[in-house]
């Protein structure tokens, strides 16, 4: 058996050293990605726990996109009365599959194809992270293979399907980039800070406050290098302004909402038992789903490997003011952030604001990516030869497979068996949008109240005569026979940024959170309702778009001064 292998072995390598680097990268790359989602060829989709609403989210930005709308608010849902999705909750890359769905590709295929994409996009911008810091083509691929395989990327995906988490792991990458720049090295590269910012806030604003409070102790803990050069921190304030311009277009609409009304999200979400959701050391590098904790998997053993690396000669003595050791010490401050010896209870006496991470598992993503970069750079300080490193390669992908195939593999299964033999599972079914804990929903308004009161338009006045007719979103309203105080409650979830035609009426929120239009004393009349967002919504998107262009212009002007350089 021995020398069974040690001839494929051979083999093995005579067959990389006829490849040239470049293709034998892509080639590493290629069958990563083939064993990251090739689960996706299998027809249909198991049900993940949040599948439903993100699916949902994609078909219901396509129905707005065919009646050529880019929605804030969301058709179809709560039976056409609306949910404000696109408010609170970054949507911004699912215009790609919901596109898809506009040219007639079936949601659960777009679904899938999208996550083929983002798959694809975090591989590029880890292996870049890891191409900047140390400069290897090794690192980078033990880095991509770590964090694509990772137990915790892999359960978002197939199991718990934390779309926008998953899509967090593209951008978590560049805000290291732009940190290690700013810095340590080029602070006039700054915008890879920006756009990881920028893209993480737009897709999960969870993770996004997660790297501001990394971000904070990579501050403080490069003062030094702010001291002896202060230019670097004017960088650091342009890269946080050119961010908050980015994201303008969402950020302030959100809080102009939040600020207007309460919602289930302002309300409830943040008592969130934070200290409650902590995990056993076993639990944290054994990488299996838990029944007991809703299916929520670790870190994996494979990341156990990668800490002890960082102990091996070849990698020097702990230097605080290293980018690498940093993350390896923040690494270690968020797996004892997710244990039960973390003293939650009184940090969020003084840090209450931390509470919206809602579990402290949360932090399994920075440490999935901080560990993977690491992963890549130990293992190209640590394998010297071409052997050791195919060696090290298989190893890290044979513990990575492990728990791949039982997490995922045991879901495949399952879902299979219950759908093919036994017929206790249907296939995802769309006939009604999810809103998930319908956190978006403004005090008062009540789902099941809502279904059971259809799409009628209903009054204070049983005299009144009215008939409408609605276009997505839009209504066109006519009535008469009002009372000098009748008003019309409309089939619309209320939110600010609904405009109407007619400036003698007035719009406000009844108290079952839905649209009320107070006639004013008009006996009759007609108008037409729809939802326009705000006047900051409408500036900030040009805000936005104009911020987006400029830093373009300076990425482009920037590198083309280096090359000349």
């Amino acid at each position: 058996m021995k020398k069974q292998y040690l001839r494929l072995e051979q083999r093995l390598m005579e067959w990389m050293n006829r490849c040239s680097k470049s293709h034998l990268i892509l080639f590493l790359l290629g069958g990563l990605l083939i064993l990251n989602l090739g689960v996706l060829l299998i027809p249909d989709i198991p049900h993940a726990h949040d599948l439903s609403f993100q699916l949902s989210r994609i078909s219901s930005l396509a129905e707005s996109f065919k009646l050529g709308e880019i929605p804030r608010v969301y058709l179809g849902y709560l039976n056409n009365y609306g949910y404000a999705n696109g408010l609170f909750y970054g949507d911004l890359l699912l215009y790609i599959p919901a596109l898809l769905v506009c040219l007639g590709m079936n949601v659960v295929l777009a679904y899938k194809l999208f996550l083929v994409l983002v798959t694809v996009a975090t591989m590029a911008t880890v292996y870049f992270c890891v191409q900047t810091l140390v400069n290897s083509r090794y690192a980078s691929l033990v880095a991509v293979t770590l964090c694509t395989l990772s137990s915790y990327r892999v359960i978002d995906i197939f199991i718990r399907g934390a779309l926008a988490e998953v899509c967090a792991f593209i951008f978590i990458p560049l805000i290291v980039v732009g940190l290690y720049e700013v810095i340590y090295r080029n602070p006039k590269r700054w915008y890879w800070l920006s756009i990881g910012f920028a893209g993480c806030f737009l897709t999960h604003n969870i993770s996004f406050a997660l790297m501001v409070g990394f971000t904070f102790l990579f501050v403080c803990f490069g003062v030094k290098q702010f001291w002896k050069e202060k230019s670097r921190f004017g960088y650091l304030i342009l890269a946080t302004v050119v961010t908050i311009g980015m994201v303008s277009y969402f950020l302030f609409p959100m809080l102009e909402q939040m600020m207007s009304d309460q919602f289930v999200l302002t309300t409830e979400t943040v008592t969130a038992d934070v200290a409650g959701s902590t995990r056993s050391l076993i639990e944290v590098f054994l990488a299996l789903p838990y029944g007991k904790h809703d299916g929520i998997a670790g870190i994996g053993i494979v990341f156990v490997m990668v800490l002890l690396l960082r102990f091996n000669k070849r990698n020097g003595r702990f230097q605080i003011n290293q980018l690498t050791d940093q993350l390896f010490l923040f690494a270690l401050l968020s797996i004892w952030a997710v244990t039960p010896f973390f003293p939650w209870k009184l940090v969020l006496r003084v840090l209450s604001p931390l509470a919206m991470i809602q579990f402290s598992w949360r932090l399994f993503l920075t440490i999935t990516v901080f560990l993977s970069i690491l992963g890549g750079i130990y293992a190209m300080r640590t394998m010297t030869s071409m052997k050791q490193r195919v060696r090290f390669y298989g190893l890290i992908v044979g513990l990575l497979m492990v728990p791949y195939l039982l997490n995922v593999g045991g879901q495949y299964a399952s879902y299979l068996y219950h759908t093919r033999v036994t017929g206790l599972i249907q296939p995802v079914d769309l006939s009604t949008y999810s809103i998930g804990l319908g956190e978006y929903l403004p005090l008062g308004a009540n789902p099941t109240e809502i279904s059971e009161r259809g799409e009628v338009i209903t009054s204070n006045d049983d005299q009144l005569q009215v008939t409408f007719s609605r276009k997505g979103l839009t209504l066109s309203v006519k009535y008469h026979g009002a009372s000098s105080s009748a008003y019309l409650d409309l089939p619309l979830v209320y939110y600010k940024g609904y405009q109407i035609d007619d400036p003698s009426l007035t719009l406000v929120k009844s108290e079952e959170g839905l649209v009320r239009v107070q006639l004013n004393g008009q006996t009759e009349g007609t108008f037409t309702i729809a939802y326009a967002g705000t006047r900051l919504a409408q500036v900030t998107v040009w805000v936005s778009c104009l911020t987006t262009m400029g830093v373009l212009v300076y990425i482009y002007r920037n590198t083309k001064n280096s090359k000349q350089g």
